[in-house]
């Protein structure tokens, strides 16, 4: 039996035009630093709240953990 994870799957291009334009407008998530005005609570809910637009697109759906993976190798 393989113990590999399996690939979640590609980003679509519109998953990926609307992830660009979410983190062009929210600087301090994409800076990856917390703040006093920014917590670690408030990049969760604003991870979140991309999950949730990414997913009410057609293709295919993605969980938070693998659009985090996916972000961490930019």
């Amino acid at each position: 039996m393989n113990s590999k994870k399996r690939k979640t799957g590609s980003i679509s291009q519109d998953q990926k035009k609307k992830l660009i334009q979410f983190m062009e407008q929210n600087l301090d998530l994409r800076s990856g630093k917390f703040t006093k005005n920014f917590t670690f609570k408030t990049g969760q809910e604003l991870w979140m709240q991309i999950t949730h637009i990414l997913n009410s697109l057609p293709e295919k759906k993605k969980r938070l953990a693998a659009m985090e993976k996916d972000m961490g190798r930019y």
